[in-house]
């Protein structure tokens, strides 16, 4: 399940009353690094409200509404993320590198 899934049913909310940000920042952010990453809600409004909420001089959320891409998207860069530290740990160059 995703994670909008997983929340809508142990919340019992509306699916479209969750918001989700799949990219796990909060190290730069906490370190306040140039940081930014996307609120996904099927609710633009609500988006826009997190957003403003989440702003700062060095953190910068961009807003969605297609939550399933946002957190299928999120899922697939782990992936390749995972495979490029693998690639780079057995020491095999540049080229197999996402670019």
């Amino acid at each position: 399940m995703r994670m909008s899934q997983v929340i809508a049913e142990v919340t019992g909310a509306a699916p479209d009353a969750s918001a989700v940000s799949p990219d796990p920042t909060s190290p730069e952010i906490a370190e306040r690094h140039p940081a930014a990453s996307v609120v996904a809600c099927a609710d633009e409004a609500v988006a826009e409200r997190l957003q403003k909420a989440c702003h700062s001089p060095y953190f910068r959320p961009y807003t969605n509404t297609d939550v399933i891409g946002c957190e299928l998207g999120g899922a697939v860069k782990n992936v390749i993320g995972l495979a490029a530290g693998i690639a780079d740990g057995m020491g095999l160059g540049d080229t197999p590198r996402p670019r």
